[in-house]
């Protein structure tokens, strides 16, 4: 976390519009009271609204076993699932193989979790909460709508 992250309660409640750019830039701010981190604001996910107080997935499908496709991705990354889709979609790549510096376990977990996505045919759900993200870089995100686009193609 960055120190720049940190602002005080009195600038929160003078100035909402800087802690705005702060989220912008960071994705989540810490409010300091009695120079102290006491809260943290974190930026919604463009998948997700809040409604009547709760905060509700736009996207509700759900694998066999009850998992979301969010909850999945969250466990596989975001990235790691875009730059071995179509490995992970034909089953081209052996959990060994994935080019991360991950544990092999954390690899077979990885590789377990995508091919589900795509044994549920729920991959297309997947690309959507990726294209939405903000907090994926670009490069990532200009991937996974190359890749809807041709899914989306081929469905037609």
């Amino acid at each position: 976390m960055n120190y720049d992250q940190f602002i005080p309660l009195s600038r929160v409640l003078s100035d909402f519009d800087e802690v705005k750019t702060l989220l912008n830039k960071y994705g989540e701010v810490v409010i300091v009271l009695d120079d102290q981190p006491q809260y943290r604001i974190t930026m919604i996910d463009r998948t997700e609204n809040v409604t009547s107080g709760e905060l509700l997935e736009t996207n509700r499908k759900e694998t066999s076993k009850g998992e979301s496709v969010m909850e999945i991705l969250n466990k596989i990354g975001k990235s790691t699932f875009i730059e071995h889709y179509y490995d992970f979609k034909f089953n081209r790549t052996a959990a060994d193989e994935l080019s991360e510096d991950f544990t092999m376990n954390s690899k077979r977990s990885r590789t377990s979790k995508a091919r589900k996505i795509f044994r549920e045919n729920l991959q297309i759900e997947a690309l959507k909460i990726i294209m939405a993200s903000k907090r994926l870089d670009q490069m990532t995100v200009d991937r996974a709508k190359e890749i809807y686009d041709k899914e989306m193609s081929q469905t037609v």
